[in-house]
C-alpha cells in the first residue's frame, strides 16, 4: 500500500510490531534502527525515541540488570535465571553512567513497580529511560488510558498521542510533534501531517515555513497551561519561533483538561473566576480554545464515561469509569434492565451481564 502522508510504497506493518522492536532495542542496550516499514509515523517514532537515549548508553558498561519477579521483587540477572523470573521479560538495567532504562516485554501482563527510586507503570511493549541528570527522559506507555510516546531531551521535545490527544507537562498532542531546539534561542516546531501539538518553551513570535524553509509569513501563537501552540498556517511543513527570555503574567488555570459535553468548568485568573460552560453538542476528540482575560486556555472534550468489557467464563464484565469532574450517580440499561451505578472518576464501576449461551439474538 502507499503511505497517505509520503506517497512510498509500504507494508502494514502493525505498530504493537514496532513497540515491541524498539522495546527490544532499548531493553539489549542497542542503537536506534530507523524503521521504514509501515510508513514514516514509525521512521520518526524510531529515531526520535531512541536516538539521544541511546547516545548515552551503548558505550556504557552495565552496572545493573535486574528482572521482575511474580512476586514483584527485583531480582539479579543469576537469581532470574535460577527462579525462571527472566522468562517474563520485564528488565531494568542501570549504566555506569547513570542511565536506566525499563522494559516490559510481557505481552499481558503490565509493570507496575519502583525502579531505582522512581514509580513505573509500563503496558506490554512498553518502556521508558532517563539520565541521573533529568536530560534525558523517554516514554513510550499509556497517559490517560492511551498507548503515547514522549521523548525530553537538549536536542528536541518529541510527543505522540497516537490518535487522542494526551497531555505530558513537557508538551501534548494528538499525534507527531517534534520541537528542535536551536541555537541562538530558537526552536523548529514540525506539527506532522497536521498533528495538534503543543510544548513547554518560551517563544514570542513565530514565522511558517514551507517544505523547502521558505519563509511563508507570520503564524500565530498560543499559550495555555504552560505549552506553547502554533495556530496553523495553510502550506506549512514547520513553523521557525523564536525564543522569548520569560513569559509575561500567569496562565489561566482550571482543574480540568478534559470535559464532557454540557459541563460547566471554572476557569481562574489570578482571583478571578471565569464559569465556562461546555457546548452540549460537543463531539468526543474535539479541542476547545476559549479566551479570559486576553489569555488563552484550552480543554479536550471526551465521552461521558470509558467501558472496558471482559470476559469471565458466560459473564459479560463492563468496567466502566468516568469522565466526569466527582461521583456522579448514573443508570445503565441493559436489554430493558435497569442498573444503578456510580460514575467515578477514580475508580471503575462493573457491571455483570450473565450471556445466554446458545441463543441467536437478530
Amino acid at each position: 500500500r502507499s503511505d497517505s502522508v509520503t506517497g512510498v510504497q509500504t507494508c502494514a506493518l502493525p505498530i504493537s510490531a514496532v513497540d515491541r522492536f524498539l522495546a527490544a532495542t532499548v531493553a539489549f542496550g542497542h542503537p536506534g534502527f530507523l524503521v521504514s516499514d509501515g510508513g514514516y509515523r514509525n521512521t520518526l517514532r524510531s529515531y526520535y525515541l531512541i536516538q539521544q537515549l541511546h547516545e548515552r548508553y551503548t558505550l556504557e558498561s552495565v552496572q545493573r540488570i535486574e528482572y521482575l519477579a511474580a512476586d514483584g521483587t527485583w531480582q539479579g540477572s543469576s537469581e532470574a535465571v535460577a527462579s525462571g523470573a527472566y522468562a517474563r521479560n520485564q528488565i531494568a538495567a542501570r549504566y555506569a553512567n547513570g542511565v536506566v532504562t525499563v522494559v516490559n516485554g510481557n505481552p499481558t501482563d503490565y509493570l507496575r513497580s519502583t525502579v531505582f527510586g522512581r514509580a513505573v507503570e509500563l503496558p506490554p511493549n512498553g518502556y521508558m529511560g532517563w539520565s541521573e541528570d533529568d536530560a534525558i527522559e523517554v516514554f513510550s506507555g499509556e497517559q490517560d488510558g492511551h498507548r503515547a510516546d514522549l521523548a525530553v531531551t537538549p536536542k528536541y521535545l518529541y510527543v505522540d498521542g497516537r490518535g487522542t490527544f494526551v497531555r505530558f507537562p513537557q508538551a501534548a498532542g494528538d499525534g507527531i510533534g517534534i520541537c528542535r531546539i536551536l541555537p541562538e534561542d530558537r526552536y523548529e516546531i514540525i506539527p506532522f501531517a497536521g498533528s495538534d501539538c503543543g510544548f513547554a518553551i518560551a517563544a514570542d513570535h513565530a514565522v511558517a515555513l514551507d517544505e523547502a524553509g521558505k519563509e511563508l509569513g507570520p503564524a500565530t501563537l498560543r499559550r495555555a497551561r504552560g505549552l506553547t501552540y502554533v495556530v496553523p498556517v495553510e502550506g506549512a511543513f514547520s513553523y521557525l519561533l523564536a525564543k522569548a527570555p520569560a513569559v509575561a503574567g500567569q496562565d489561566l488555570t482550571c482543574e480540568r483538561d478534559r470535559v464532557i459535553p454540557g459541563e460547566t468548568v471554572t476557569v481562574r485568573d489570578g482571583e478571578a473566576n471565569f464559569p465556562f460552560r461546555v457546548p452540549a453538542e460537543a463531539k468526543p476528540g474535539e479541542r476547545l480554545w476559549q479566551t479570559f482575560n486576553g489569555k488563552w486556555i484550552d480543554f479536550t472534550v471526551v465521552p461521558l464515561c470509558r467501558i472496558e468489557p471482559f470476559l469471565e467464563e458466560t459473564v459479560l464484565n463492563l468496567a466502566i469509569q468516568g469522565n466526569v469532574q466527582a461521583p456522579t450517580p448514573a443508570v445503565v440499561t441493559v436489554r430493558n434492565t435497569r442498573h444503578e451505578l456510580t460514575l467515578d472518576p477514580l475508580r471503575s464501576a462493573v457491571l455483570a451481564i450473565e450471556l445466554e449461551i446458545g441463543r441467536a439474538h437478530v
